[in-house]
């Protein structure tokens, strides 16, 4: 593993959580954070470094750069406010020092030799425009932005030069690189700008982050799941030697499962396992690759498997290789067309995601899903199966009637079978029992989602 890839998945696993985060800012220091951020930002931007990544490390790149993005505020925002105090760093200039709450340096984090300009490169970015006298938005005027930036010190203009992190390397995917500098930087700050808009019925899982889990699957001489789940916290609980920080101890159907806050803990608990545990069977659960669904697909039909994938590939401009994939693992005919059910590498729901969730498929372009392992009955109601043969509930008042439902269209009065609460219907993605489900469901998967792409609730 080369040295950028090894940086790479440190700051990635880091950002995940308040305390990983805390714990490599503690470990690192600033300057050096702000080199490693700025060297990944530069690499990303070289095709010919990129080309040697994994589709992981270019997933793990992108969310990287976003996450410091977002910190720095890249999006345009006024600068100006009427509580403004004297000498403020505007919003979307804060430094590294800062919004991490340390105390501000003097000094410069890269110690940068020139002076900023009056009009920072970002700001024509997101603009759009390559003309200096457009550059003004969201009501901020070239007279406000001067006299800002005369406020500010020669060591501040130093940290901001070099921090200000490139805009070009926002949202950098490989389906970029064939633009031109110019345009690229056009298109993707573009994207970061109109980011949260997204399609009707996407719902935001970034606070369902997966926790790391092992998989306790057999213990010498005890055979049933439950006497397993008491020999284990038995064990625990009086062991003096450092098993990491466990979050949760709990049973499957076949295993008991343990939950760790992050990755360094679930490492330092396999490593006691396997020295002072040799009657455990301990193991990591293979992750497995993100499903996608598409719907009435009505070309392409006469077809083998092997051939439409061909096409898509092709008509999407996607590179398969031995680390990208894409194959269906089901496939259904109906009169309005096929149902597709694919599996894809993270790297290719991740371009498919910033093309708001769009794939051509023949002469059409079709609006995609994500699917999941998640089973659930429209018809009593419930989680684990499909589609049952018990009584019919309705799903927007949880009765039992027949018949148009008389509230249909209230939201207030709507509730939910599942958590019996009012306000939303069964299956909603606001749900406590719903969010317990997909958060379950999206530990097992190889991939950070950030939005579920889903259809609009009726």
């Amino acid at each position: 593993m080369s040295d950028i890839s090894k940086l790479i998945r440190e700051i990635g696993t880091a950002i995940t959580s308040n305390i990983t985060y805390e714990n490599l800012v503690n470990k690192m220091t600033e300057k050096s954070l702000c080199e490693a951020v700025v060297k990944i930002n530069c690499q990303l931007q070289n095709e010919n470094e990129v080309s040697s990544w994994s589709p992981e490390d270019i997933v793990n790149a992108n969310q990287i750069i976003k996450f410091f993005g977002d910190k720095v505020n890249l999006k345009k925002t006024p600068r100006k406010t009427p509580q403004k105090q004297k000498n403020q760093v505007p919003a979307n200039q804060q430094t590294l020092s800062q919004f991490i709450g340390k105390k501000r340096s003097s000094v410069s984090i890269l110690n940068a030799p020139a002076k900023k300009k009056k009009v920072d490169q970002v700001d024509l970015a997101s603009t759009g425009s390559d003309n200096m006298d457009e550059a003004t938005n969201d009501g901020v005027t070239d007279t406000d932005i001067d006299t800002e930036v005369d406020n500010e010190t020669d060591a501040q203009q130093s940290e901001l030069e070099e921090l200000n992190l490139d805009v070009n390397a926002v949202g950098v995917t490989v389906e970029d690189f064939h633009l031109s500098k110019t345009k690229r930087s056009k298109v993707i700050s573009k994207r970061y700008k109109e980011e949260d808009e997204v399609p009707e019925g996407w719902y935001k899982v970034d606070h369902l982050a997966p926790k790391p889990i092992v998989l306790i699957e057999k213990i010498e001489n005890i055979d049933e799941i439950d006497l397993m789940l008491e020999h284990v916290k038995g064990v625990l609980e009086v062991e003096d030697s450092d098993f990491g920080e466990i979050d949760e101890i709990v049973t499957t159907n076949k295993f008991v499962k343990v939950t760790f806050k992050n990755t360094y803990n679930r490492d330092l608990f396999c490593r006691y396992s396997e020295k002072n545990q040799e009657g455990w069977t301990v193991t990591i659960p293979t992750l497995r690759n993100p499903c996608i669904r598409v719907v009435n697909v009505d070309s392409l039909i006469h077809l083998k498997d092997d051939e439409i994938i061909d096409r898509i590939v092709k008509k999407n401009r996607f590179t398969l290789n031995e680390e990208t994939v894409m194959k269906i693992v089901h496939r259904v005919t109906r009169k309005n067309g096929m149902t597709l059910i694919l599996e894809v590498s993270p790297i290719i729901r991740e371009l498919i995601y910033r093309r708001k969730g769009k794939l051509m498929i023949g002469y059409k372009s079709f609006q995609v899903s994500d699917s999941f392992a998640l089973k659930t009955c429209h018809t009593c109601l419930s989680y684990g199966h499909n589609n049952c043969n018990q009584q019919i509930y309705c799903r927007y008042c949880s009765l039992g009637h027949l018949g148009k439902c008389k509230i249909k269209g209230n939201k207030k009065l709507y509730k939910c079978k599942s958590c019996l609460r009012l306000g939303h219907q069964f299956n909603d993605p606001s749900c406590e029992v719903f969010q317990t489900k997909m958060s379950f469901e999206l530990q097992y998967i190889n991939y950070t989602y950030e939005w579920v792409m889903a259809g609009k609730l009726e």
